[in-house]
């Protein structure tokens, strides 16, 4: 199952991803953008019947900031 990803950079523009699902659980790694974004929204069309659950994630720092 593919689930559309919106990477939005504000006024940067946004960009549409897919996330290819292969299991009910699943984790993956963004690959680095040139600008910070500004929200990601998943199942950006609705169009995927799920239950979507966001973590703020504020604590984890990017690796270039070690």
């Amino acid at each position: 199952m593919a689930i559309p990803v919106k990477i939005d950079f504000g006024d940067k523009g946004h960009t549409i991803m897919r996330i290819n699902m292969i299991s009910a659980y699943q984790e993956f790694e963004f690959p680095a953008f040139h600008v910070e974004p500004k929200d990601i929204s998943l199942n950006a069309y609705n169009s995927v019947l799920c239950e979507i659950v966001k973590d703020k994630f504020e604590d984890i720092k990017p690796q270039n900031d070690k």
